[in-house]
């Protein structure tokens, strides 16, 4: 970042006016900025010809000018070399009580998402790089949904956009209504949206029938549901940063309502309708889905 210091916007303006407040606020918001060199310029004029009201007109040949050029050049050598790779944005189509925060440490599923890392990487590297450790080089950041200070998804696309050759993992229930902003943080991140579902134990469409006789389809078992208030309920007090444990109150309600989001939804249709609604181009071969036992 190259820019006139505060010496020379003290000269060109006088103090306390609105023009020398605007300028200098500018310039202390530039600096702020995530920057590997800043270099103040004292004078302009030193280093250029200035026209009659103040603006640069062209840069003159001086040694000042050398040295400023030298240490731009030195900076920008020292910079590393963008990393072009695609990231992965992990997420987690599920209700309260999945296991997402504990999924991550099992070697067993960190074996499985490797393996399937190494395949959409490589696969979109049209197998013309050598095959790489998913993880090799790569930033993991996890994020827990509970802990991210305003609207969730916003904050994943910034994060992702300053590293977006990372592995993102989002802690985080992803229904039904999340799915078109993953799409939309995957493209703009450069980002291989990677869903974690569970097995065909959990994966299985419930039907249910109420007294008018009117059907509604929900992808996960019953089984699933149970469990999953079972594991909210068992959380001791206190422990949970969303605050839902078991002295919550109405907290078996409140996964109900989680896996009522899905309502519509066969398991038959569940990984067809997420690839539909997140990736982009993928083929059935490459299907960006990992499936994790539950039970």
């Amino acid at each position: 970042l190259v820019g006139c210091g505060q010496s020379y916007i003290d000269s060109r303006y006088e103090s306390e006016t609105k023009d020398h407040k605007r300028i200098s606020g500018l310039a202390k918001s530039w600096k702020r900025l995530k920057c590997k060199y800043i270099h103040d310029i004292p004078n302009l004029s030193e280093l250029m010809d200035l026209d009659d009201d103040g603006t640069p007109s062209q840069v003159r040949i001086c040694p000042r000018v050398k040295e400023l050029v030298d240490k731009l050049t030195v900076a920008s050598n020292a910079l590393p070399s963008q990393d072009t790779r695609p990231g992965l944005l992990v997420f987690f189509p599920g209700i309260p009580g999945c296991g997402k925060s504990s999924l991550f440490g099992n070697s067993n599923i960190q074996e499985v998402l490797t393996k399937k890392c190494s395949k959409i990487w490589n696969s979109r590297n049209n197998n013309l790089a050598s095959i790489e450790t998913p993880f090799k080089d790569r930033q993991i950041i996890v994020f827990e949904g509970d802990k991210i200070e305003g609207k969730y998804w916003p904050h994943i696309l910034k994060r992702r956009l300053e590293q977006s050759s990372s592995v993102t993992i989002t802690d985080k229930n992803s229904t039904p209504n999340a799915w078109d902003i993953i799409k939309e943080v995957s493209e703009k991140s450069k980002a291989v949206p990677l869903p974690i579902l569970p097995d065909a134990t959990a994966l299985s469409t419930t039907i249910v029938t109420s007294k008018t006789h009117a059907q509604s389809c929900y992808p996960f078992s019953l089984q699933y549901l149970a469990m999953c208030m079972l594991r909210v309920l068992t959380r001791p007090a206190g422990s949970h940063n969303g605050k839902l444990d078991g002295e919550t109150v109405n907290a078996c309600m409140i996964v109900v309502k989680f896996y009522s989001l899905y309502r519509g939804i066969s398991a038959d249709d569940m990984s067809s309708l997420i690839l539909d609604r997140v990736a982009f181009n993928y083929t059935e071969e490459d299907c960006p889905i990992v499936t994790v036992p539950f039970f």
